[in-house]
């Protein structure tokens, strides 16, 4: 039987965690009952990787969010407008529930963005040519400012994924999309839950 262990993370984040084989290594998994730990393979050397992996992964959605920040503040935009386009840039025309849905917003506070949005010239409304009742919301020719400041980071984005191959571009593909799908399905759940009493 593969031996194991128990590794209980640090309050410090700067104490290295020190772990030994025969220990049962685990890390903590808010989404789990009681001890709220994940148990983890002995070898030590997998062990390093996946407690390292989710810091950086969280350093990465930090360094993205203060971009976001940044671009908002240089145009004067409220981060829930940026997350419009941001949304819109792949995906849109979209119907606006969808939109909705997809920033997490009720219909009335996307209908606030979406006009704020319009009125800066950078989407515009217009109807569902197969359901003209529908309407749909998509870039207008002024996002192209917002999408250009975000133009460097895509170069070096490109630069580095060339630099590895099909394989490793496929797991990484692979390990986003499950990232990705885990923060959204938390968010579902915390939704629904009755706040805390005060």
């Amino acid at each position: 039987m593969a031996e194991s262990a128990r590794l209980r993370a640090a309050p410090d984040h700067d104490t290295e965690p020190q772990v030994t084989l025969g220990q049962e290594v685990g890390v903590f998994d808010s989404s789990q009952s009681g001890h709220g730990l994940v148990n983890l393979p002995a070898d030590l050397n997998a062990v390093f990787w996946i407690l390292l992996i989710p810091d950086q992964y969280r350093d990465a959605s930090v360094a993205s969010d203060l971009l976001d920040a940044a671009v908002a503040e240089h145009l004067r935009m409220h981060r829930t407008d940026l997350r419009c386009l941001d949304y819109l840039a792949p995906f849109g025309p979209v119907p606006a529930g969808r939109l909705g849905d997809a920033v997490g917003l009720t219909t009335g506070a996307l209908t606030i963005a979406v006009d704020r949005l319009d009125r800066a010239g950078y989407v515009q409304r217009r109807a569902d040519p197969t359901d003209r009742r529908r309407i749909l919301v998509d870039l207008a020719e002024d996002a192209n400012r917002v999408v250009a400041l975000f133009g460097d980071l895509a170069r070096a984005t490109n630069r580095m994924l060339i630099a590895y191959s099909e394989t490793e571009l496929q797991l990484l593909d692979a390990f986003l999309n499950k990232a990705s799908e885990a923060p959204a399905a938390q968010a579902i759940s915390i939704s629904k839950r009755s706040p805390p009493e005060r």
